[in-house]
């Protein structure tokens, strides 16, 4: 295989990636529909409904002409054969795509508790106390944890490739 067909298969994921967030967006709208907030203004609605459309034609596109896409993007002295990669090397790198995802998520995740426990602080919320609940409490463990596991795995994904590539033997 060559490198625009790798690329195509990329291009036919994101596709579906595009789909499945158009089909969750359009099941929000269908939410605020049913429950019949408009949010104040027919602009939301009609910018919705704009962002499901326009996503939903560039996946149906994408998963239409993953080739003619993949051969645009890449240029031709790009297009080479793909040389094999080892099993290490190829875990090593989906180890750290993981870790990279994961990071994300527990960067978002800290992101968001900082700025609750900064706010339980501020005056504002002095009407109403905040108070972290045992449910609370759970999830920022969880997120330190993340954290923590994505770092490790991002340091260290040879030596875990290789332990893994190990124990499926």
């Amino acid at each position: 295989m060559r490198s625009t067909h790798y690329l195509a298969i990329m291009v036919r994921l994101f596709s579906v990636a595009l789909f499945l967030k158009a089909f969750e967006r359009f099941a929000l709208y269908l939410g605020v529909i049913w429950n019949e907030d408009t949010l104040g203004s027919p602009l939301f609605n009609f910018v919705d409904v704009l962002t499901i459309i326009i996503l939903t034609i560039v996946a149906i596109l994408l998963w239409s002409f993953p080739l003619s896409t993949a051969k645009s993007i890449l240029t031709p002295e790009l297009e080479q054969p793909v040389k094999p990669l080892l099993p290490i090397t190829f875990l090593s790198v989906a180890i750290v795509g993981i870790a990279l995802l994961t990071l994300y998520f527990a960067i978002a995740d800290a992101v968001y508790w900082v700025t609750i426990w900064n706010l339980s602080k501020q005056e504002v919320m002095k009407l109403e106390p905040f108070y972290f609940e045992s449910q609370d409490i759970a999830a920022i463990w969880a997120t330190t944890v993340q954290f923590g596991m994505s770092v490790i795995l991002l340091l260290r994904p040879k030596t875990i490739a290789s332990t893994l590539l190990r124990i499926a033997r």
